[in-house]
């Protein structure tokens, strides 16, 4: 099976096939020179109009994907067939999810953070403010001043 640097199976092979359905050329990924067994291409309706199939070597799987190829006259001068590498899709597909899940947890927690710093500013530092100066309150000040929060409710109460 061809490998690339990393010791991986290559992603992408390519075959071209002429009219008759006989293998002309392949390329790798990496320029190796391994092709994956795939039976020779039948010309019927698939051929011409394309089409998709799973190919099967041992535990490794590959999508292979055909497509005609057509002249300007309109006339079907062969095929070509990409065959790619589940196994370096399902890669892609799992580091993508890893970013979706990492990127989700960082705005969940940014957005808590958030949620938390508004909380304490606009709610808790005006209620402990009424607290202290209730406290002073009932001490005897009554000269006492308080300044207003901006929410509205505990401006109320800051009034009474």
């Amino acid at each position: 099976m061809p490998e690339d640097i990393l010791g991986s199976v290559a992603m992408v092979q390519v075959n071209i096939y002429d009219r008759h359905g006989e293998l002309l050329d392949y390329s790798f990924e990496h320029g190796e020179n391994e092709i994956v067994p795939n039976k020779p291409i039948e010309k019927n309706s698939k051929l011409i109009g394309g089409g998709e199939k799973l190919i099967k070597k041992g535990s490794l799987e590959f999508l292979s994907v055909t497509s005609p190829i057509i002249n300007s006259s309109g006339e079907y001068q062969g095929t070509v067939e990409i065959i790619l590498s589940l196994e370096k899709i399902n890669n892609n597909l799992v580091g993508i999810v890893h970013k979706f899940i990492a990127f989700t947890l960082l705005t969940s927690f940014l957005l808590g953070i958030l949620i938390y710093l508004i909380g304490r500013w606009s709610i808790s530092l005006p209620i402990s403010k009424l607290k202290e100066a209730s406290e002073k309150l009932g001490t005897g000040n009554l000269g006492l001043r308080i300044e207003k929060s901006g929410v509205n409710e505990l401006d109320d109460l800051i009034e009474e």
